[in-house]
């Protein structure tokens, strides 16, 4: 989306004092607009969209490339690290990795019912060991 908006008549009603100060009232207002954007309404937006809620470090995938009195020019981008946000946004086609036939690849490992971590069972073992045959001092 791409807002622009033309100050030149507004500018022209002005005074010399009010003319010097306008850049500097308009950066502020664009930058608040684009903060709050990105803090507050874009998170609550993503929730409505994603199923379960976006993650936290989805809904940080935003930043704001702010404005000054100078260069009255900003936007809002995807950061780098979150490139799957734009398939989120503009919708598309996600390809599987390189070398991968799905998406999401099943592990190759046995399925049991039960868990067993035999590291922390044999520390446990020898724990329980160690303090029961330990003699008791006196």
């Amino acid at each position: 989306m791409r807002i622009s908006v033309d100050f030149t008549k507004t500018y022209e009603m002005l005074n010399e004092v009010q003319k010097h100060e306008f850049p500097f009232a308009a950066s502020k207002a664009m930058n608040f607009v684009m903060g709050k954007t990105v803090k507050e309404f874009l998170p609550v937006v993503m929730d409505r969209y994603i199923d379960r809620g976006a993650t936290r470090y989805t809904k940080g995938g935003f930043f704001a490339y702010y404005t000054n009195k100078r260069r009255l020019s900003g936007y809002i981008a995807v950061k780098d690290k979150n490139h799957y946000l734009d398939k989120l946004i503009f919708g598309g086609q996600v390809k599987p990795l390189a070398g991968n036939n799905n998406l999401i690849q099943p592990v190759n490992q046995r399925k049991t019912n039960t868990v067993t971590f035999p590291e922390t069972q044999s520390l446990a073992r020898n724990l329980i060991q160690s303090f029961t045959s330990s003699p008791r001092s006196q």
